[in-house]
């Protein structure tokens, strides 16, 4: 073994895999050859660092306490009360087992002692933290590390975990309803990944738990996304150990990482009553396996949706309707309230307007995310503003819509407060008009004689 192979394998139980890869080195260079390797969780990192193995040395099997798959290249995978274990136990080789990544590192071994009379443990971290720090400070975003940005990330599995369900969202609506329905919504740990700063700080000072919050400027950086990628695996991981109930969406990016525990399905919009949307958002499993969104797979055990439409009928036994108005009622003033601070709602701000005849609310989509430019965007709310006294009118954007309403609409009002539309019908505010193209708000919800849409503006752009 060469100096450098050495120096590796002597870091290898506290320290990661990128430090090999910088090296120049394979893990088989640091593994000895005759040994039979188990590599315990099947997970992308495991996957990874199998594939970099592979022709190398023998792997025996996955060890995996809710496997999605039986195989991987041929390599079965057990679950740990597998009798096929035994097998491996029997022969005289000696066994590692490679854990990835490091999470409960503790009752892993206690449960390997209970397994293997012999064998020997490594776990592999694979976040290089140096090196996160130092980018972020190359990027000058030295206010991201003042402020502890980083530590949800770098110290997630080192503190004590207090929730019973793992919230994933990158919706202000979803996250909306998730309070609904729950009582303790606070002890929960909220995974809000895309949602606003302020939104984030208000909540985080409410929760039992730390969120994660990720700034989508801070995604659009290869590296940093790739680390808050391995996070949001890491904590999906936990979560499939300790069977951790997920609500969320499973078109979410991450959402994924999540299959294999508990996940119920959260209304996201009308696309949820769309036949096509399922197709339009599938997504691909780390293996390359698709899978169609929108509840339509084996992975969302439960669909929670409003009835804004027609359930379609193949996700109806999955389906449960809540009534999002009697859910509202049944929470007490400060419950109420407390979900009004986090999403910043402007009561005072709201009955100025009304009380100057500000009483037509245009709600925006951010279509530009569906293939509209932004020129297109303002043209198509021309349009339908053209049929308006502009001095009634409030603009309220989408979360994720950032078009400057102002500057192409100077007489209207512009509401740029990131609220969920729902909680307007919920306090009985006195709107006339609901006006936009396709929004959620349009469909279900307020009086139809109260509704203007103009669905076939978003036809012609798009």
């Amino acid at each position: 073994m060469n100096s450098d192979a050495f120096v590796a394998l002597r870091y290898l139980r506290d320290s990661d895999y990128l430090k090999i890869k910088y090296m120049g080195l394979n893990l088989s260079d640091v593994l000895p050859k005759d040994e039979c390797l188990i590599f315990y969780g099947l997970n992308y990192l495991s996957q990874q660092v199998f594939q970099d193995i592979k022709n190398y040395r023998h792997v025996c099997c996955f060890i995996d306490a809710s496997p999605i798959r039986e195989d991987v290249d041929g390599v079965p995978v057990y679950t740990p009360d597998n009798e096929n274990l035994k097998n491996i136990i029997s022969t005289n080789c000696p066994l590692r087992v490679i854990v990835l990544p490091t999470w409960d590192i503790e009752i892993i071994e206690a449960e390997l002692n209970e397994l293997f009379e012999s064998y020997i443990l490594t776990p592999i971290d694979c976040l290089f933290v140096a090196r996160i720090h130092l980018y972020l400070l190359h990027l000058n975003n030295s206010a991201l590390l003042a402020n502890g940005w980083l530590d949800p990330l770098l110290h997630w599995n080192k503190r004590e975990r207090k929730f019973t369900d793992i919230v994933l969202t990158h919706t202000v609506y979803t996250l909306f309803l998730y309070m609904l329905l729950k009582e303790n919504w606070d002890s929960a740990y909220i995974l809000a990944l895309g949602v606003s700063k302020d939104i984030a700080v208000r909540i985080n000072s409410l929760l039992i738990d730390n969120e994660i919050f990720v700034d989508k400027t801070i995604m659009m950086h290869k590296y940093l996304n790739d680390i808050i990628s391995h996070r949001v695996m890491l904590i999906g991981e936990y979560a499939k150990r300790h069977h951790i109930h997920v609500y969320g969406v499973d078109h979410n990016s991450f959402a994924h990482y999540y299959f294999g525990t508990r996940f119920t399905q959260l209304e996201d919009g009308i696309f949820d009553y769309r036949e096509d949307s399922c197709h339009n958002y599938s997504g691909v499993m780390d293996d390359g396996e698709p899978y169609l969104a929108f509840g339509h797979n084996k992975y969302v055990e439960s669909i929670i949706l409003t009835g804004r439409e027609n359930v379609l009928p193949s996700i109806a036994d999955k389906v449960k309707l809540i009534d999002i108005k009697k859910l509202w009622q049944r929470k007490k003033t400060d419950e109420q309230n407390k979900i009004l601070y986090v999403f910043g709602f402007p009561k005072k701000k709201i009955q100025d307007l009304i009380n100057r005849h500000r009483d037509y609310f245009l709600f925006t989509q951010n279509l530009t995310a569906y293939g509209m430019t932004e020129k297109e965007q303002v043209e198509a709310y021309s349009k339908i503003l053209s049929n308006y006294d502009l001095n009634r009118i409030v603009i309220k954007p989408h979360p994720r819509d950032e078009i400057d309403y102002r500057k192409y609409f100077p007489s209207c009002e512009v509401l740029d407060v990131p609220f969920p539309a729902e909680l307007l019908y919920f306090l009985n505010v006195p709107i006339e008009k609901i006006i936009g193209i396709t929004s959620t708000v349009l469909h279900g919800l307020f009086p139809k004689e109260k509704v203007n849409s103009y669905p076939e503006l978003y036809r012609n752009c798009i």
